[in-house]
């Protein structure tokens, strides 16, 4: 699991990448909610790719036909120490890079 968010003078960009061995516990099809600081702001459905099992979410104030608009309730104070969870099992914290 990867997590990144990055702001560019007023642009905002924010994505969530997962991947799995395939044959172990993720299969294709499976659904992992996105939770951003304990909210809930999207879900990823995974897929199975060239080698592995993989899922993406993808936001950004300037929505491309890789990236969705942010939702209302995304919260507005992200940065280092920021949670980032993926349905019950997996989670990280953003770091200042």
């Amino acid at each position: 699991m990867k997590a990144t968010f990055e702001r560019i003078g007023t642009r905002r960009k924010f994505s969530v990448e997962f991947e799995a061995a395939r044959g172990g516990s993720f299969q294709a099809g499976d659904v992992l909610r996105v939770r951003v600081d304990g909210v809930r702001v999207g879900q990823i459905r995974l897929v199975r790719g060239p080698r592995d099992i993989v899922g993406d979410l993808n936001f950004d104030t300037r929505p491309q036909a890789n990236a969705r608009p942010f939702p209302p309730n995304f919260p507005r104070n992200v940065g280092a120490g920021t949670e980032v969870t993926l349905g019950v099992r997996l989670g990280c914290e953003l770091q200042r890079r």
